[in-house]
């Protein structure tokens, strides 16, 4: 149960840290926070690091960013950045997810870490995140 609530506890100060990273870019010029996804970088590193238990604090930690840092809303109402926010969570899990299903998921090994995999799975996540962000977004635009 400690290992439970500290990996969410990290989580959760990953998340308000990479997204205050995030509004202090979207001061310097807003275009770049459409370009890159800061925190999606941080999402795959606890996924590897912690495995499937640090979901909720991922989602809850993103949640209190959003409501800190109220630059990066998607001024579309809390309930659709809540919605984002869970979006950029489940994206990564379900390309982990898609990774075992396919035998991909062998991180690591004894000797060293699997690189090929490692790529794979940030490709993949990140294919996954701009789909459901475009797929969202279209939605919301109708």
């Amino acid at each position: 149960m400690k290992g439970v609530l500290f990996t969410n506890l990290v989580a959760l100060m990953t998340m308000i840290l990479t997204h205050s990273t995030l509004a202090a870019i979207y001061t310097i010029d807003p275009a770049y926070v459409d370009w890159f996804n800061v925190p999606l970088g941080p999402v795959i590193a606890l996924f590897l690091l912690f495995g499937y238990q640090v979901l909720p604090g991922l989602v809850l930690g993103q949640w209190v960013a959003y409501c800190i840092f109220e630059v990066l809303s998607f001024n579309q109402g809390l309930s659709f950045d809540l919605i984002m926010s869970v979006v950029n969570c489940a994206a990564p899990l379900l390309a982990l997810y898609v990774m075992q299903y396919c035998k991909l998921s062998t991180f690591f090994s004894s000797q060293k870490i699997v690189a090929r995999h490692a790529i794979f799975y940030c490709f993949l996540s990140s294919i996954f995140v701009a789909f459901s962000r475009f797929a969202l977004l279209s939605q919301r635009v109708l």
